[in-house]
């Protein structure tokens, strides 16, 4: 039992890896390069439904940021807003009301505001 739980939680902690280099390869603007990490991403998880939101999330991500449309929500995300989108995301992944499905798709979303947050030249780092 030790060993299956020690198995388990070098999977998280990798995918945990691989989805914080997803995350700065989307902040990077190197979109194929982050496509090949999604890949191996899906390619690791399980298909419960907590993760299958997170892999909806992150694809998602990618596919807007690919998008020519200025008005997708990824792309009017504003250094004074991340730390609100932050917060929000966070509460909603949180949420027991919330099916796993959407704790699992609120949880990128918080991840990557936390990546931003941390980010250099972003209004919250900025103010320490």
């Amino acid at each position: 039992m030790k060993k299956k739980k020690r198995i388990e939680r070098t999977l998280v902690r990798n995918l945990s890896l691989r989805a914080n280099r997803f995350f700065q390869l989307l902040a990077q603007g190197k979109l194929t390069a982050a496509d090949k990490v999604l890949e191996n991403i899906k390619n690791e998880m399980k298909t419960t439904e907590w993760q299958r939101g997170y892999i909806n999330s992150l694809e998602g991500m990618l596919l807007a940021l690919r998008s020519k449309d200025r008005d997708v929500f990824i792309k009017k995300i504003t250094p004074e807003s991340i730390a609100r989108l932050n917060k929000k995301f966070y509460q909603q992944s949180k949420d027991t009301l919330q099916a796993d499905f959407d704790r699992g798709f609120f949880t990128a979303w918080n991840e990557y505001m936390q990546l931003l947050k941390n980010q250099p030249g972003s209004k919250e780092n900025d103010e320490d």
